[in-house]
């Protein structure tokens, strides 16, 4: 299987405009590849922006908490 997938994009970026590159143009552009690709990295990013927010702001802890040791 992995061979197959191999020799696709191989002969892919062979010769942009044989058949076999337009499909592969096509399978990646038309299926919805892009989509797919923004919902797996969006919570990714959100996670890391508030992560990154909350390590420069800093969470602040309960009055009369005692954080010493």
């Amino acid at each position: 299987m992995a061979g197959g997938i191999s020799a696709v994009t191989t002969a892919a970026s062979a010769c942009p405009d044989c058949p076999t590159s337009r499909l592969v143009r096509r399978a990646i552009v038309e299926v919805g590849f892009v989509d797919a690709l923004v919902m797996v990295c969006v919570p990714f990013l959100l996670i890391g922006f508030l992560s990154a927010l909350l390590y420069r702001v800093g969470l602040t802890g309960r009055q009369g908490e005692d954080h010493g040791g």
